[in-house]
């Protein structure tokens, strides 16, 4: 039997295993290259559970490249251009991806973000 025929029997399991409510969670066995079944059931369809889960979010002024060298050189005073340009968007990362753009705005003597322009998933080039 070839790897290719195991993943095959992998996949009529796990189309044989789904529920309408709910679906199991089903690895691999990378040693015997058969479906280990998981305690864990996936709720299908319902995502509230995930609403409270923390995120991080990032907004990114711009960067650049130094060498090491550079990096080791740095001191108090010195000034890091960034390729960005003054009034260009910010790009927001959450959870490590970009999500958004905006502008930098200050809130009670605190750095923040006008949301200019939301990038959905459908938006990013594949």
């Amino acid at each position: 039997m070839n790897k290719d025929t195991n993943l095959e029997d992998a996949e009529l399991y796990l189309q044989h295993t789904k529920h309408n409510t709910a679906q199991k969670s089903v690895s691999i066995d990378s040693t015997k290259n058969l479906p280990v079944e998981d305690e864990v059931e996936i709720p299908v369809g319902d995502i509230d559970y995930m609403y409270d889960v923390p995120l991080p979010m990032v907004a990114e002024i711009g960067s650049t490249e130094r060498t090491l060298k550079e990096v080791l050189h740095m001191q108090v005073g010195d000034i890091v251009q960034f390729e960005k340009v003054i009034g260009e968007p910010l790009e927001v990362l959450i959870g490590g991806c970009m999500m958004c753009r905006g502008e930098i705005v200050v809130v009670n003597e605190h750095y923040g973000i006008r949301i200019s322009e939301v990038i959905r998933v459908s938006n990013i080039p594949q």
